[in-house]
This record gives C-alpha cells, sequence and structure tokens, in this order.
C-alpha cells in the first residue's frame, strides 16, 4: 500500500478548475469508461497500460452552486477522474485527467500543465485487471463493512476525500502482492486526526475499515490489552499485546494520516506479549499502529517527535 502524494498535489490543478465558467457541468461516469482514451496519452507509446485512477473529493465552484468532482459513494461515479498510464516501452508514466461529454472522453477545458514527476512511482508498474469491481458493484461491498456502517451512520453526508485503484506492490494483511484494491479515505477537515480509510479488494470484494476516532480507538485497544509507549517516541517503542496472541504470527504497520503504510515489523510466532520496535525511520507526526494476526486486529494511535 502507498502514498497519495500524487493525489494531493494535483489538488492545486482542481482548485484551478474552480475559473472555469458555469457553461461547463462534467457528468459522473464509471473509471473503466475512458481507459481507452488514457491509454493513448503517451506520446509515442503504444504500450499504455493503467496502473492507477484516482478521483479528489472537492468541490469546485461553477457558478452559484458548487461542483463536487469526487467519487459518489452512491453510483461510483466521479465527473473526473485521473489516470496513471504506464509504458514499459519508454520507461514512463502519464497523469491523464478525464472528463466524459456525450460519450467523448476529453482533457478538462483547464490546462493543468506539467503533471509529470508527481510521485507516481508510489503506485508501482502492475496493471489493473480488465474486469475489476467499479461502480455500485464496488460501493455495495463497501457499504456491506461493518465498520463503514457505523462510520456512515455518524458521518451520513461524508463523501470520500480520496478514491483511488491500483495494484498492490507487497502483501499487506488479506492482500497479497498483486491484489486489485480501492482505496477511499475521509480526511478529517483541518487534517487533524488520523483519516478514516477503507481498502476494497478489486475482485472479490473484500473489505477492511480502520482508524476514524483515534480517542476510541485507544480505550478500546486499552481495554483489550494492547498498548504502546512511550508515546510520543521518538526511537524506540514497546507494544504490549495480550497473552492470548502468543504463539500467533504478527505484523505491525504504521499508517499515517495521507494513508500511507510502512511496514515496522513481522513475527511468525510470538514467543512473549510484547513487540519491540524501531520509530526512527517514521516521520514527526501523527501516525496509527495497525496490529494484526490471522484472526484479529488492532489500531493504536503514536505520535512521533524527533
Amino acid at each position: 500500500m502507498r502514498a497519495f502524494r500524487t493525489l494531493f498535489v494535483l489538488c492545486a490543478f482542481f482548485l484551478a478548475v474552480s475559473s472555469v465558467s458555469a457553461q461547463f457541468q462534467f457528468p459522473g461516469y464509471l473509471p473503466r469508461a475512458c481507459e481507452a482514451t488514457a491509454k493513448k496519452a503517451i506520446e509515442g507509446a503504444t504500450d499504455g497500460v493503467i496502473v492507477g485512477i484516482l478521483a479528489a473529493g472537492v468541490e469546485i465552484p461553477l457558478g452559484t452552486t458548487p461542483l463536487f468532482i469526487g467519487m459518489d459513494l452512491n453510483a461510483g461515479t466521479a465527473p473526473l477522474w485521473i489516470y496513471l498510464v504506464y509504458s514499459q516501452q519508454l520507461d514512463t508514466v502519464a497523469v491523464v485527467p478525464l472528463i466524459r461529454l456525450l460519450g467523448s472522453c476529453s482533457a478538462p477545458p483547464v490546462d493543468p500543465g506539467d503533471l509529470s514527476g508527481l510521485g507516481t512511482e508510489d503506485f508501482g508498474r502492475l496493471p489493473l485487471p480488465a474486469g475489476y469491481l467499479q461502480g455500485t458493484d464496488m460501493t455495495n461491498k463497501l457499504k456491506a463493512n461493518g465498520d463503514f456502517m457505523k462510520f456512515n451512520a455518524a458521518h451520513p453526508d461524508s463523501q470520500p476525500t480520496v478514491s483511488a485503484i491500483s495494484t498492490s506492490t507487497e502483501d499487506f494483511l488479506d492482500f497479497p502482492t498483486g491484489t486489485p484494491f480501492w482505496s477511499l479515505l475521509w480526511i478529517p477537515a483541518g487534517g487533524a486526526g488520523l483519516p478514516f480509510t477503507c481498502l476494497v479488494h478489486a475482485v472479490d470484494g473484500t473489505t477492511i475499515c480502520f482508524g476514524e476516532d483515534i480517542m476510541s480507538v485507544a480505550n478500546d485497544a486499552l481495554e483489550a490489552g494492547f498498548s504502546v509507549a512511550p508515546n510520543p517516541s521518538s526511537e524506540d517503542a514497546v507494544i504490549t499485546l495480550p497473552m492470548s496472541w502468543v504463539g500467533s504470527s504478527v505484523t505491525v504497520d504504521a499508517v499515517d494520516a495521507t494513508g500511507r503504510i510502512v511496514n515496522i515489523t513481522s513475527t511468525a510466532s510470538l514467543t512473549y506479549p510484547q513487540v519491540f520496535i524501531n520509530t526512527g525511520n517514521l516521520s514527526s507526526g501523527m501516525w496509527s499502529l495497525r496490529i494484526s494476526n490471522h484472526t484479529a486486529q488492532q489500531v493504536l494511535p503514536l505520535s512521533i517527535l524527533h
């Protein structure tokens, strides 16, 4: 699982679209609808493949009514999708924003300028499969997840800040390397706190959600026998686990506020209910530690100070 730096850099472009005349009303469309156009975007390449597709959940003021250009949770469509197209022939990745009007896919009416070098390496180079879940086939899987149901009940009108599909370049939880998956993030206003994140397997629909309320997560974890100290941490920390986890395989990942995931450690068979971790390679800020074995998962908030 990788960071979404590309998307956040592109937000400047999305905001620039606000200068477009109100005559432009972009209808939502499914991401596969413009793949054929996107694959032809790299001049001189004949082998373009889609390695990622993204949408940003922002509103742009068109006339008197703001237009939401992110993914709609009911239909799974968006007025503007950004395609990441890779050519092995030219060893390059193109960032291709597209709208769809009257059945035709084209660039938005505002020139985004040079979008090269925007962290596209975060998405790897593995192409998306032809039949990945999209639209209501994907959103219905999301809506069936219990953690999402709780989040949606508390935030019924909330739309994802980030919607992206890519193919995993490393093993993570139940998603082995090569798994196509959707990542949906709801980032709190002002960027404070942890995002609520859902990962949806883009073939079988398996859905994992985590990370909304940092304080309730901490309290629930403590009651379940999980803790981390020192917190804040600068170089090293100790995670305490319940005795029931002894003997199981344990994986610890750290997730930052943008959804970037860093694998901290993996243990084939836990022999003692504590895991010592090094946090020196984590940047200063708020992280969540996601601790999992073959049957369960727990999340702990962790502050990093250097």
